[in-house]
């Protein structure tokens, strides 16, 4: 019958020294250690960071006996003055100054000596980092300070204004000055003391206030150079990481973890990077070279699309309006990583003359709508001109007539100040990347109403009637006019000649 395996005992930590040989690194450093004097310990710990002191000190008792005993003196006053600290008087020992401005402490209250849980604050005036309740009870009002001072001795306590305005006392500070005075101190001597604890804690916290700063800026450079990183592989250049540099996405110190990053991060900055994408489309001298080539595929592309479409090319607008629709601006402002071609213009050439029209259907009415609220201008254009064209007042403009194709539906810019002649040219001209912003090319407001009263003139020397004759009409007429205003050459020429010619 086999036996069973007995169960050994687990070796404690003096049996398995025994066993190996070897002593426990915490032994090797202690002051009853033989085989680590403690000067080449101190020796040893002097290469290490402030930092890494600090921790070992809140987890080893016996490295933090060895350092705070008074050999180790000379290692915390040469960390303060190395790191530009202030300087320490004599009634503080520097091992304590360091603990509080490397916040050494701030995860154990050094009153009541809870971690777990416990949010703590700096008390500059006393040094310690202190929990709410510890802090309250620290910091007391003049009646509950249990000890009985002069009035006089009060304003020489270092005190606190609390958000009510009252004052709060250091209750530490307060038992000080009643034993120094009882002892027959002089207040004098009290004074200065305390003027100097003052001033050190004003030292302190300033030193503080720049020491996060500085790690605030290095948490957020180092998560700008994530961020770069990322968006970097993603296809993105240059000129996109300067447009989002300054970001509160990218200049924040919080940890850029990647379910943030998917969820909101990259979305937001992917909204602002396309946004100057667009803005920078037209840009002269233009930024981006990969952009421009995409650009120039799509004026190659539609090209190509205007060829096989005479009747309707005059109603387009131009490439760089174009441009801006939303199934064009899409595709060319993305990562350079990503393949646009002419080839993949081509592929969705329904799709983007479907867009087309659909938009300038929508310019036309818009223009038709600005043309029948404001055609009281034509009337008070037609009686400066001495014209009665009254009874077109209660002309139904809308019955049989598109509005924006009449002759005397002329039309300016609001970016140029450009007079056109029909909606035609209108909607040709938005927008002029080198006159006008490219990114008004989408608006529906981008023209207003103005009839010129040199076409009135015209269509009444030609005996057409305003309400029904359109530009196709007048050009199929295809009238000559001369102007009498000339005094050495008559300008002659055809009605669009004219409109172009004559300013009143």
């Amino acid at each position: 019958m086999p036996s069973t395996p007995s169960k050994s005992k687990r070796l404690r930590l003096p049996h398995l020294e025994r066993a190996m040989g070897v002593r426990h690194p915490t032994h090797l450093f202690s002051s009853r250690s033989t085989e680590v004097p403690c000067e080449i310990a101190l020796e040893i710990l002097q290469r290490l960071p402030v930092q890494d002191l600090l921790t070992i000190v809140q987890v080893n008792s016996s490295f933090r006996r060895i350092l705070e005993a008074n050999p180790a003196r000379s290692l915390w006053v040469k960390i303060l003055q190395d790191d530009g600290c202030p300087q320490h008087p004599s009634w503080i020992e520097p091992f304590e100054l360091v603990l509080f401005l490397y916040k050494g402490n701030r995860f154990k209250c050094q009153c009541c000596r809870q971690w777990r849980g416990v949010v703590l604050k700096p008390i500059y005036i006393s040094f310690k980092w202190l929990c709410r309740a510890c802090s309250g009870k620290a910091l007391c009002s003049q009646q509950d300070l249990g000890v009985a001072l002069p009035a006089h001795v009060y304003d020489v306590i270092p005190s606190i204004s609390g958000d009510k305005g009252q004052k709060f006392y250091l209750k530490e500070f307060a038992h000080y000055a009643s034993a120094h005075l009882r002892s027959g101190g002089n207040l004098g001597q009290l004074d200065t003391q305390l003027k100097e604890t003052v001033n050190l804690a004003q030292q302190c916290k300033l030193w503080m206030d720049q020491q996060a700063e500085k790690e605030r800026k290095a948490i957020v450079d180092q998560r700008w150079v994530t961020i770069q990183g990322k968006l970097v592989g993603l296809g993105f250049n240059g000129n996109d990481l300067a447009a989002i540099s300054g970001h509160p996405l990218v200049r924040t110190v919080a940890i850029l973890r990647d379910r943030d990053w998917t969820a909101h991060i990259y979305p937001e900055l992917r909204l602002a990077i396309d946004s100057y994408r667009r803005a920078r489309m037209f840009a002269n001298p233009f930024p981006d070279r990969t952009m421009c080539d995409r650009i120039e595929s799509f004026k190659r592309f539609l090209w190509d699309v205007l060829r096989c479409l005479p009747l309707e090319r005059r109603d387009f607008p131009d490439a760089q309006t174009i441009c801006l629709l939303p199934i064009c601006s899409n595709l060319i402002i993305e990562p350079d990583n990503v393949l646009v071609t002419q080839r993949t213009f081509e592929n969705l050439r329904s799709t983007i003359l479907r867009d087309i029209r659909v938009w300038i259907e929508q310019q036309q009415q818009q223009l038709t709508r600005i043309f029948i609220e404001d055609r009281h201008r034509l009337v008070v254009a037609a009686h400066s001109l001495g014209l009665d064209i009254l009874p077109f007042i209660g002309i139904n403009w809308n019955n049989g007539v598109v509005c924006h194709e009449l002759a005397v539906a002329q039309y300016t810019c609001l970016q140029c100040e450009r007079r056109y002649p029909t909606a035609r040219a209108a909607i040709k001209h938005l927008n002029n990347a080198f006159t006008c912003q490219p990114a008004a090319a989408l608006k529906l407001n981008s023209f207003t109403f103005s009839p010129d009263r040199t076409v009135l003139l015209l269509l009444n020397l030609c005996g057409l009637p305003v309400t029904n004759t359109t530009a196709d009409d007048f050009d199929l007429l295809d009238p000559t006019f001369r102007c009498n205003s000339c005094s050495d050459e008559p300008h002659v020429g055809k009605w669009r000649q004219c409109v172009s010619h004559h300013k009143f």
